[in-house]
């Protein structure tokens, strides 16, 4: 039986909804380029973003978080 990571067992990202925003981000977050400095950095290397309205999604910047991070984790799983 093979050890180690498994595939889909490492999240990338979270959604957390609260009664006013919702915050999407990256468990390694502070890792990613973010030259838009909308990422707002938290505990355990995570860093994250409010979204109050759709105006908030950028889908460009999204996916290019998104690749990114899975970019990451798949090297971190080899």
């Amino acid at each position: 039986m093979e050890r180690g990571r498994k595939p889909g067992k490492s999240p990338i990202c979270y959604v957390k909804a609260y009664p006013s925003y919702v915050t999407f981000g990256f468990w390694k977050g502070q890792t990613l380029t973010d030259p838009s400095g909308r990422l707002d950095a938290g505990g355990r290397g995570m860093a994250g973003v409010k979204l109050r309205s759709l105006a908030d999604i950028d889908a460009d910047l999204f996916a290019e978080w998104l690749h990114q991070a899975r970019a990451m984790e798949a090297t971190a799983g080899s």
